[in-house]
C-alpha cells in the first residue's frame, strides 16, 4: 500500500518504446485478424439476419497518440499527469489519424453489407468534428455514429454502451463483431463476439 509508485519518465518511455518499436500495431493487427476472420464467419452464415458491427473510436478507430505524446511534451514534466481541460485539447484538433487495420477490418464490413455503428464514450458536441475526422481518414459510411447526451455524461461507459447495444438489437441488428481498446467497451453482452485491442 505505501511503496511507491513506478517512476512516471520510466512508464512513459516504455510506452512509447512499445509504441515505436512496432509492437503495439503488431499486436492491434493480430486481433483485427481474428476479428475479420470471425466476420466472415458471419456474413456466410447470416441467413436473413441484419448483421452489425460496433467500432469504438479512441484508441480503437482512431489514433490520439500524437496528440497525446504532444501534450505531454507542452506539459514539460512527464509526472504530471494532465488535466480535464488539457485532455480537452486531444480531441478538439479532430486530427486523429486511423488505425490501419480496423479501418481494414470496417472496409470489410461494408463490402460485406454488414450495418457500421461508432459508439464512442466522446460528447455529443463533439458531433461535428467526429464525422469530419471520421470521413477524412476513410471511415466515409455508417448507420449510426452514438455519442454520449448530456444526461449520459456521468454514467460509467459500460452501463452507457451496454445500453447502446441492447437498442441496436432491438432495432433488428445482430451485433456480430464489437471492437474497442477497453474492456468497458465490451462487456455487458448484446454482441455475438467482442474483441479488444491493446
Amino acid at each position: 500500500v505505501f511503496a511507491a509508485p513506478v517512476n512516471m519518465a520510466y512508464s512513459k518511455a516504455q510506452l512509447e518504446n512499445y509504441y515505436d518499436s512496432g509492437n503495439y500495431y503488431t499486436q492491434v493487427n493480430a486481433v483485427v485478424q481474428k476479428a475479420k476472420a470471425q466476420l466472415k464467419r458471419a456474413v456466410a452464415s447470416k441467413g436473413t439476419n441484419k448483421l452489425a458491427i460496433v467500432i469504438d473510436i479512441d484508441e480503437t478507430a482512431l489514433s490520439n497518440y500524437n496528440q497525446i505524446s504532444a501534450l505531454y511534451s507542452a506539459v514539460g514534466n512527464v509526472g504530471d499527469l494532465p488535466n480535464p481541460n488539457m485532455l480537452k485539447t486531444i480531441n478538439n484538433p479532430f486530427v486523429d489519424q486511423a488505425i490501419r487495420p480496423v479501418l481494414s477490418l470496417y472496409k470489410q464490413a461494408v463490402a460485406d453489407d454488414v450495418t457500421v455503428f461508432f459508439l464512442t464514450g466522446r460528447y455529443e458536441y463533439d458531433r461535428a468534428g467526429t464525422e469530419r475526422n471520421l470521413k477524412n481518414v476513410g471511415y466515409t459510411k455508417w448507420k449510426q455514429l452514438i455519442l454520449r447526451k448530456p444526461a449520459q455524461y456521468h454514467i460509467p461507459a459500460s452501463v452507457y454502451k451496454t445500453a447502446a447495444r441492447k437498442k441496436i438489437e432491438a432495432n433488428g441488428y445482430d451485433v456480430a463483431i464489437n471492437i474497442g481498446d477497453q474492456y468497458s467497451d465490451l462487456r455487458g453482452g448484446y454482441s455475438d463476439s467482442t474483441y479488444k485491442i491493446p
